[in-house]
C-alpha cells in the first residue's frame, strides 16, 4: 500500500511539473490525449473488469458525448462547460439504450451486439451530413469560456478531469454498489437467487461508464477543435481495451499506466511507417500481457516484496 502511494505521489508531482520543466508542445499534447484515453480505459474496465461485460462498442459513448456538445454549441450556442454534463448525460442514456436489449445476451453475442450498436451510431452520424457534417465532421464550435486556449491550460484541465473521474470510479467500484457488481460478475444465477436485480445494477454500470466516457469525448472535442465519425470506430475501442488490459483489469487506476504505455509506444513508432508501427505495437502489447497477465499495475507488488 505504501509502495502504491509513493508511486502515485511521484507520478502526480511529475505530471504537475511537466509544463514547467519541459514545456514541449508535442509532449504535452500526447499527455493530454493520455488523460482522455485513461478515462475511457477506466470506464471500459468498470464494465469488463467489475461487471463482466466485454464491450466492443465503447467508443460510441466517447463519440456521442463529443457530438452532443459540439452540436449544442453550434446550433444553440451552449457552453461546453454545460456540454460536459449534457454530453455525458446523453452518452449515459445511450448506454441505457444499448444495455437494455444487449444484457439478454451472453459472451461473444453480447460483445458483437455492442459493436453493432456502435457501428450503427457511427454510420448514422456519417450519413447525416446536414446535421453532423458527415464524414468530414464538425468544427467551429465553442471552446471553454474563461480559460484561454493554451496547451498549458488544457493540460491541467485534462489532468483535473482525469483525476476526478479516477477518484469517483475508484470509489464506485469499492462501494457496496461495486461489490454487488462483482458478485453479479462472479455468479449471475446466484446473485439473482439472492434477490438482486441484476439487470438494474448492470444498466446502472452502463450509464455510469457512458457518462464519464461521454465527458471525455466532450473534452477531446473542445481540445482538438474538430471531430469526425471515426471517434466511434472500432480502432478507438481496440486502443482502449489494450490500455485497460495492459494497465490491469479490475484496478481502475492501472488504466492510466496502460494509457501512457500504449499512447507513447504508438506515437514513438508512428514515424517508422504505419505497417511496421502496428506490428511492433501489437508485439509489445502481447509481450506485456504474456509477462504480466494481470497488467503492469501488478509491478508494485513485486517491488514491495522483500528479496
Amino acid at each position: 500500500m505504501k509502495t502504491r502511494s509513493l508511486i502515485w505521489t511521484a507520478l502526480g508531482i511529475l505530471l504537475l511539473v511537466v509544463p514547467i520543466i519541459r514545456p514541449d508542445q508535442y509532449l504535452m499534447t500526447i499527455i493530454i490525449y493520455v488523460f482522455v484515453y485513461a478515462i475511457l480505459a477506466e470506464t471500459w474496465d468498470l464494465l469488463a473488469g467489475y461487471t463482466g461485460l466485454i464491450s466492443f462498442g465503447h467508443a460510441a459513448f466517447f463519440g456521442v458525448g463529443a457530438y452532443t456538445s459540439a452540436l449544442l454549441s453550434i446550433d444553440f450556442g451552449i457552453s461546453p462547460w454545460l456540454g460536459l454534463v449534457l454530453g455525458g448525460g446523453t452518452a449515459a442514456l445511450f448506454g441505457l439504450v444499448v444495455g437494455y436489449p444487449t444484457l439478454r445476451l451472453r459472451g461473444p453475442y453480447f460483445a458483437i451486439a455492442t459493436l453493432a450498436f456502435a457501428e450503427a451510431a457511427r454510420i448514422s452520424i456519417s450519413s447525416m451530413s446536414d446535421v453532423t457534417g458527415g464524414p468530414q465532421g464538425l468544427f467551429g464550435y465553442k471552446t471553454f469560456e474563461f480559460v484561454p486556449y493554451t496547451l498549458e491550460n488544457y493540460y491541467y484541465m485534462g489532468m483535473a478531469l482525469s483525476v476526478v473521474a479516477t477518484v469517483i470510479l475508484y470509489k464506485v467500484v469499492n462501494s457496496k454498489f461495486g461489490l454487488t457488481l462483482q458478485s453479479i460478475r462472479d455468479d449471475l444465477p446466484l446473485a439473482e437467487m439472492q434477490g438482486i436485480n441484476t439487470t438494474r445494477y448492470r444498466l446502472a454500470a452502463f450509464m455510469i461508464s457512458g457518462f464519464f466516457a461521454g465527458m471525455a469525448g466532450v473534452f477531446f472535442a473542445v481540445f482538438s477543435l474538430s471531430i469526425t465519425p471515426d471517434l466511434l470506430g472500432l480502432s478507438v475501442t481496440a486502443a482502449v481495451i489494450s490500455m485497460a488490459m495492459i494497465g490491469g483489469r479490475r484496478t481502475i487506476w492501472g488504466s492510466l499506466f496502460g494509457a501512457f504505455l500504449v499512447e507513447i509506444v504508438t506515437e514513438g513508432l508512428r514515424r517508422t511507417g504505419a505497417d511496421v508501427s502496428l506490428m511492433l505495437q501489437g508485439a509489445i502489447i502481447a509481450l506485456v500481457i504474456l509477462v504480466l497477465p494481470r497488467g503492469i499495475s501488478t509491478l508494485g507488488r513485486y517491488i514491495s516484496q522483500p528479496g
